[in-house]
């Protein structure tokens, strides 16, 4: 696996490409709140819950069909956002300050801290060559860059940083692209 070095520390280039990736739409300048959004449908406008439908494991149209590989759920508030692919590029779970936001799998930390506008304070796995998972908006982070978590370590505390109400955005990411998340999440 090729790596890339960060802060002192070598990352591999997938983590790289995903903070890129991140970066990339996490700021708009075109949308609402004074240049800042996060590329989360929620994160406009109005702080109401926007409805939400169920949508068939495998129906979308990003390559997750037929998942064989299964995460864990981040955070035990309900689901408020899904993923749309387009403005929303993984799924919000709602809750309250301080919740814990524990880690979908087992893997070593690649980011984590503040540096990415419109995502506050997010951590970042690298599970394997494949797949990488995000964590959003929290209010505290309890890991560091470098370090290895197991599958349902807290890793964070939910919050609402550079967001419009408390929650944890959740993103997985296949080969660097953003994936609907619901499909890996175990029950």
């Amino acid at each position: 696996m090729s790596r890339v070095v960060s802060a002192g520390k070598w990352l591999p280039v997938s983590a790289v490409v995903m903070v890129l990736a991140l970066a990339g739409c996490a700021s708009d300048p075109g949308a609402s709140g004074g240049g800042k959004s996060s590329g989360h449908s929620s994160d406009r406008g109005s702080s109401k819950p926007e409805a939400v439908s169920k949508r068939r494991p495998g129906s979308n149209s990003n390559g997750a069909g037929n998942v064989s590989r299964s995460f864990a759920r981040p955070a035990n508030g309900n689901v408020i956002a899904r993923f749309d692919g387009r403005s929303n590029k993984g799924m919000d779970f709602g809750g309250a300050v301080g919740d814990p936001v524990r880690a979908a799998d087992a893997g070593t930390v690649v980011y984590a801290s503040n540096g990415m506008r419109g995502y506050g304070q997010l951590v970042i796995i690298d599970h394997d060559a494949t797949y990488l998972t995000a964590y959003a908006h929290n209010s505290a982070i309890l890991v560091k860059q470098g370090q290895k978590v197991t599958r349902g370590q807290q890793i964070a505390k939910m919050g609402k940083t550079d967001s419009d109400r408390v929650k944890l955005h959740f993103e997985v990411r296949r080969n660097s692209v953003a994936v609907d998340p619901e499909p890996y999440i175990s029950q």
